[in-house]
């Protein structure tokens, strides 16, 4: 006897992770179609603990809880014979940037990367945003996708000065937390 597991819907994957304006965190992801009907839930997971059943298919973003740290989320897709099959995306992380003022008129600027090699859609740059005056951000530079380090001399006499890190993706970008802090230019 041969027993056949039909409409094995294969793993969908995420679009984007962006971090709001008040921490939280946005997964985006690509419906998936909904073969022989067998569709039961997305799975939403992290390496550290996040564990998400979404049992609507149109449903195609969640938004959770600031964790102020860079997480490895993945998606399932469970299909199949009584949802008895899931099949898992590649892991992605959203993009966390820390803010060090050593006091010496420099900002220190560090973050990690989505994933490693970069995913098909993401730019080959990462764009670095400062926000001064609060609430007006302004782009900086950019950096090649795999640097994770900035410095940038401050140029305002003393203010609290923010910063964001945006990696260009297609359809939608990656984005950081707005870490901020009360800068001086020493020079």
């Amino acid at each position: 006897i041969n027993v056949m597991n039909p409409g094995i819907i294969p793993a969908t994957s995420f679009t984007c992770i962006q971090t709001e304006s008040d921490g939280d965190i946005t997964l985006k992801w690509n419906q998936s179609t909904n073969l022989a009907n067998s569709f039961y839930a997305y799975k939403l997971k992290s390496l550290q603990g996040l564990d998400i059943t979404i049992n609507d298919i149109s449903i195609t973003s969640y938004t959770i809880p600031a964790i102020n740290a860079a997480h490895d989320f993945f998606i399932g897709v469970q299909s199949g014979c009584e949802g008895n099959t899931v099949k898992y995306s590649d892991t992605l992380q959203n993009i966390h940037l820390a803010l060090t003022n050593p006091g010496n008129g420099i900002a220190i600027l560090q973050w990690n990367v989505p994933s490693s090699p970069q995913t098909v859609g993401m730019s080959d740059y990462v764009q670095i945003y400062r926000q001064y005056p609060v609430g007006t951000f302004t782009w900086v530079d950019s950096v090649a996708y795999g640097a994770t380090q900035f410095l940038d001399t401050i140029d305002i006499c003393s203010a609290e000065i923010g910063y964001q890190i945006i990696l260009p993706n297609n359809p939608c970008p990656f984005t950081s937390n707005k870490p901020t802090d009360i800068f001086e230019d020493l020079i």
